[in-house]
Order: C-alpha cells, then sequence, then structure tokens
C-alpha cells in the first residue's frame, strides 16, 4: 500500500540524493503529553507531530505511519480539512485508497498520510484524476514541526498500562532550493526518534498529582477547598467525624481544577476529616470550640 504514496515522491526525483535530514515523530494526547491517566472506557484525543532536524530542505513532500494501540482496536484518524495538511489528501495530494486517515487491518491503523503534488500534475482529460493541488514548502520545519494528523481511540474497561505506538514511519523532503520549475525533486528523510503514547487505565485519570485538598471552619460551617484536579470533572467528597461517615456529597471542578463547598455543622467536639473518594485524599480540619 504504501507505494500510492512513495511512487508521487520518487518520480519527483531526478538522482536520487542521499538526504542528511532526518524526523522525528511523536504521539501525544492533545496537551502534548506523552502519559496521560484516564478512567476505564474513557475517550483519549491524540496527536502525531513531526520535526525536521534541518531546514536544508523545503519541507515534508511525504509522510506515511503506521498506529497499533495495544489496548484494543483503533478507529480511523481525521483526515486534514486544514492547510498545510489538507495539501497532503487526496485529491488535493495522494493518499492510499482508503484515505489518509490509514486502513484498519486487524485492528491497526495502516499508512496513515500522504503526499503533495510534487509531481505538478493538473487537471486534464489525459492526466491522472489526482493529485492536483499545489505544493507547501517548509511543511514540520524545525522547531515547531506540523501536526500531521488527529484521531480518537477508547481505553479499555481493564485497568493497566496500554501504549499507542507508531511504527513503520517513511518520510520524502522537497529537496532544498527546489522552485517547482517542471517538478519538486525529493529525497528520502531518515527516521530519527520516535515517542509514543503511554495511556494508564484506572491509575487516577482524575486525580491528578499535585493536587491538594484543604478544610476549615468558618462559623458553624466547614469550607473544602479542592485545587489542581481534573477540569470539569465530578467528584464524591466525604464527611466524617470520630472516623465515622456523616454526608457525602457531588461536587464538580471548575475548567481551572478548581471546586469550593460548605458542609453545614452545628456540633463542637468530634474530629472531623474531608476525604474526596476517588483519589482517597483526606484532611483533618480542626475547630476551637466555645463553652
Amino acid at each position: 500500500m504504501k507505494k500510492a504514496i512513495v511512487t508521487v515522491a520518487v518520480l519527483a526525483m531526478a538522482v536520487s540524493v542521499a538526504s542528511a535530514t532526518d524526523i522525528d515523530v511523536r504521539v501525544t494526547d492533545m496537551d502534548g503529553n506523552a502519559q496521560v491517566n484516564v478512567d476505564p472506557g474513557a475517550t483519549v484525543d491524540y496527536k502525531v507531530t513531526a520535526v525536521l532536524s534541518d531546514q536544508e530542505n523545503e519541507g515534508l513532500a511525504a509522510i506515511g505511519i503506521d498506529l497499533v494501540f495495544s489496548g484494543g482496536d483503533l478507529e480511523q484518524a481525521n483526515t486534514p480539512d486544514v492547510d498545510p495538511m489538507k495539501n497532503f489528501v487526496r485529491n488535493a495530494g495522494i493518499t492510499n485508497p482508503d484515505g489518509y486517515g490509514g486502513t484498519i487491518i486487524d485492528g491497526d491503523l495502516i499508512q496513515i498520510g500522504g503526499g503533495q503534488n510534487t509531481i505538478k500534475n493538473f487537471e486534464d482529460p489525459n492526466n491522472p484524476e489526482f493529485p492536483i493541488g499545489a505544493v507547501i514548502i517548509q511543511v514540520a520545519w524545525p522547531p515547531d514541526g506540523q501536526v500531521i494528523v488527529t484521531g480518537s481511540l477508547t481505553a479499555p474497561q481493564e485497568g493497566g498500562e496500554y501504549t499507542l505506538e507508531i511504527g513503520d514511519l517513511f518520510a520524502n523532503v522537497i529537496r532544498k532550493g527546489e522552485t517547482g520549475i517542471d517538478f519538486w525533486r525529493t529525497d528520502p528523510a531518515d527516521p530519527g526518534s520516535i515517542d509514543d503514547l503511554t495511556i494508564i487505565v484506572g491509575g487516577g485519570g482524575i486525580c491528578p498529582d499535585n493536587r491538594k485538598i484543604k478544610g476549615k471552619f468558618k462559623g458553624n460551617d466547614i469550607k473544602v477547598t479542592m485545587r489542581k484536579y481534573a477540569d470539569n470533572q465530578e467528584y464524591t467528597l466525604q464527611l466524617f467525624a470520630d472516623g465515622q461517615p456523616v454526608t457525602t456529597e457531588q461536587v464538580t471542578t471548575n475548567k481551572r481544577g478548581k471546586v469550593k463547598f460548605w458542609f453545614e455543622d452545628n456540633q463542637c467536639g468530634p474530629v472531623y476529616e474531608v476525604g474526596v473518594e476517588q483519589c482517597e485524599d483526606k484532611v483533618n480540619v480542626k475547630r476551637k470550640c466555645k463553652e
């Protein structure tokens, strides 16, 4: 299947010249994290970013990868609809027959990606139907690189550590100094570093590190403050008196992972404790009693 993309890039080469350019590729969550903690069955959105090692080229001409998830089957990745990657999509560019988002084979995604119209094909009854788009240069130049594809997967129901792994990377770059007269000559890029995404299921996806919980009395009420928890997430707060559960309340953090809640209290004497059920976080709340 890879020949569907590579052929276009190869046809645009005069004499193959070994390229000193490497291409580094990483798959992360949408925030750029290489490891995420999620609940069983959660949806995980991911992105794949490619970065060329230098600017001794005119940017990506073609790229392809496979994705394999150790936690189950994958769905086809998203098809880019904005520049520059939409120019790698048929009909502007060329992809495998199933499209830019890859071919699903036994739950794996095979040959995600595509290639630009480096052969300068154009609409004509005597020409192939695609590719027909313009070539965009400097794609995936360092230091920022380029997000080449996004997608979503479903985490397994069983807890554990899983990997979304990149495989079978290949890429061509447009040769430095090319202007597109007649066609755009290209050279292969050598695979550089490849970084996969680790997904931990049931490992505290809603209970991030560095979270904080505080509790204090104000008047006859207990004020509970939670900070640095998961954004827009529901938690169960539990109130204990002398180690015995008194009441529970459902609270939802805001988009900054914060929430405040008040427990009513009219007693003087018990030793109080507030806990977050999902995260096993607990804090003692001391009170000075007046006779």
